[in-house]
C-alpha cells in the first residue's frame, strides 16, 4: 500500500507529531508498505514565524527507509509575528462561544495568513493520486496546509 503521510515537522525537529509520524514511517517502510512523507523544512518551533538562517534540509531524502519531502515555509511581511498571532487568534476563537458555522469560516480565513509553503498545490497534485491512504496530522497547524 502507498501512504502519503503529511506533517508539519519531522526529524530532525523535536516534537511529539514529528516523532510519531517518523515512527509510522518507519514502521510502513518495514512491512514494504511505501509510505511518503510531506512536511516542512522546520528544524525548531520558532522556524514556523522566522528563518534561521542556517543549514536548510535536504528538498527530498530517505529516512529510515521512508521518502520524505520537506516544503520550504515562505515568510512574507510582517513575519516573524504573524504566524504566532493568527495560530494564537485560531486558538482563542474555540472559546468565543460562536456556533461552528461561524467559526469554521474564520478559521479557513485566519488560515489563508499562515506562512505560505511555495509548491504545496503542485505537490499535492502529484503525491495524493500515488496514495492510497493519505494521512494529515496535527491539526493546530492545519492552516500551512490549505491551499488558496
Amino acid at each position: 500500500m502507498r501512504v502519503l503521510l503529511i506533517a508539519p515537522s519531522y526529524p530532525p525537529f523535536t516534537g511529539g507529531t514529528a516523532v510519531l509520524v517518523a515512527k509510522i514511517a518507519q514502521a510502513l517502510a518495514n512491512h514494504e508498505q511505501h509510505p511518503v512523507v510531506l512536511t516542512t523544512g522546520v528544524r525548531s518551533p520558532r522556524e514556523f514565524w522566522q528563518p534561521s538562517g542556517g543549514q536548510r534540509l535536504p528538498r527530498h531524502e530517505i529516512v529510515a527507509g521512508a521518502p520524505v519531502e520537506r516544503l520550504p515555509i515562505a515568510y512574507p511581511w510582517p513575519a516573524p509575528y504573524t504566524f504566532g498571532l493568527l495560530r494564537h487568534a485560531g486558538h482563542r476563537l474555540q472559546h468565543t462561544g460562536l456556533p461552528p458555522a461561524v467559526q469554521r469560516p474564520l478559521l479557513r480565513y485566519l488560515a489563508r495568513w499562515m506562512p505560505p509553503l511555495p509548491g504545496l498545490q503542485e505537490t499535492l497534485d502529484r503525491l495524493i493520486p500515488q496514495a492510497e491512504l493519505v494521512h494529515a496530522f496535527d491539526s493546530s497547524w492545519d492552516g500551512l496546509f490549505t491551499v488558496a
